[in-house]
C-alpha cells in the first residue's frame, strides 16, 4: 500500500514539473505578455511614420587682426557677405537673429611652446540663428553654406534640428492606438480557452521615443531624434486586466 502510494505521489509530482516545465515554455514564446493570479499583463504597441514640420539652425562666423577695430571690421565685411548669400538662397532675412559679437585675445607663444602675456591678436565672432517651417531650405542652406570658405570667410554650420510641433496631439493619439492594441492581444490569447478578458485594473505608460525612420534603435528611457527630416513614433503601454 505504501508503495503504491509513494508511486501516486511520484506520478502527481512529475505531472506538476512537466505541466510547469509546458508553461515556461508556452509563456516564454507569448512575447510581452506576463499572466499573475487572475490577472493577465499585455504590452501594446502603436507606430507611425511622420515628417518633421518644423527646423532651427544655428552657425557662426568669426574674424581675426592684430587690433580689435581691424577684427571688427573684418567681421562687419563677413557679415555683409552672409547676408547676400542667404538673401540669395531665398532666407528671409527677418528669420535670421544675431547674437552679442564675443571678443576673445590670442596670447603669444613663445619658442619653448609656452602662452605668455602678450597679446598677439583678438578673434571676434558672432552666432546666427533661424527657426523656420521651410525644412527644405534649412537643409540645403546649412549644407552649402560652407561654400563662403572659398571666399576667406571663417564659418561654422552647425547641423540643423527638426521638430514636429504637433507631437502632443499625435502622443495622445498614439497612446489610445498602443491601449487598443493591448487589448486585442489580450483577446486573441484567450479567446479560444474558456476566459475572457475582463475588467482594466491598471495601465502604465512605456516607452514614447521618436527615431530616424528607419532606426531599430530601441531604448527604455525613450528617445526624440531632431537629426532627420523622416521620423518613426512608437508608443507602449502596459494593460493590467482581470481575467473572468
Amino acid at each position: 500500500m505504501e508503495n503504491r502510494t509513494a508511486i501516486i505521489i511520484t506520478g502527481q509530482i512529475l505531472l506538476a514539473i512537466t505541466i510547469f516545465a509546458c508553461t515556461l515554455v508556452v509563456t516564454g514564446a507569448i512575447k510581452d505578455i506576463k499572466f499573475g493570479q487572475g490577472t493577465l499583463y499585455v504590452k501594446g504597441c502603436a507606430e507611425k511614420e511622420i515628417k518633421s514640420d518644423f527646423a532651427t539652425w544655428h552657425g557662426s562666423i568669426s574674424a581675426t587682426d592684430d587690433t580689435k577695430i581691424g577684427a571688427y571690421d573684418k567681421l562687419e565685411g563677413n557679415l555683409n557677405t552672409l547676408r547676400r548669400y542667404l538673401e540669395n538662397a531665398g532666407v528671409p532675412l527677418d528669420q535670421v537673429e544675431l547674437s552679442p559679437i564675443y571678443v576673445s585675445e590670442n596670447y603669444k607663444i613663445n619658442d619653448k611652446g609656452k602662452t605668455t602675456n602678450i597679446i598677439e591678436s583678438y578673434t571676434l565672432r558672432q552666432e546666427f540663428s533661424m527657426a523656420t517651417a521651410n525644412i527644405s531650405l534649412i537643409a540645403k542652406v546649412s549644407q552649402d553654406i560652407t561654400s563662403l570658405i572659398k571666399e576667406g570667410l571663417s564659418i561654422y554650420s552647425g547641423s540643423p534640428q527638426y521638430l514636429y510641433l504637433k507631437i502632443d496631439e499625435l502622443k495622445i493619439a498614439m497612446l489610445g492606438e498602443a491601449a487598443k492594441d493591448a487589448y486585442q492581444r489580450a483577446t486573441e490569447l484567450v479567446s479560444k480557452s474558456h476566459a475572457r478578458v475582463g475588467t482594466l485594473r491598471s495601465a502604465q505608460q512605456g516607452v514614447f521615443q521618436i527615431t530616424p525612420a528607419y532606426s531599430t534603435s530601441v531604448s527604455d528611457y525613450g528617445e526624440y531624434d531632431t537629426s532627420s527630416i523622416a521620423k518613426r513614433i512608437k508608443a507602449v503601454v502596459t494593460m493590467e486586466y482581470a481575467i473572468d
